[in-house]
């Protein structure tokens, strides 16, 4: 989640190819879906996602990653995960 939170693009992809689970969560029930950085996190979260990253998941709060970006007023984060491909 350190790398993801760092925006290391690089470390996320070598710890994916190693078999790291984008799943796991922290101590608050977040998945690194919840610590993409505000900049540059569209290659990031496209790494998480296609390697089993779910963007329903939900956290302790009872928010998916979406509805927590929503809440932090990150809504460029918002958007890509709401449709990545736009």
């Amino acid at each position: 989640m350190l790398a993801v939170e760092g925006g290391y693009d690089a470390v996320v992809d070598t710890l994916l190819q190693e078999h790291a689970d984008p799943k796991i969560k922290d101590k608050d029930g977040r998945t690194a879906l919840y610590y993409l950085p505000s900049e540059n996190f569209q290659f990031i979260a496209h790494l998480l996602t296609s390697h089993g990253a779910s963007i329903s998941t939900k956290d302790d709060d009872g928010l998916t990653p979406i509805e927590y970006f929503r809440k932090e007023g990150d809504l460029v984060i918002v958007k890509y995960l709401t449709n990545p491909y736009q």
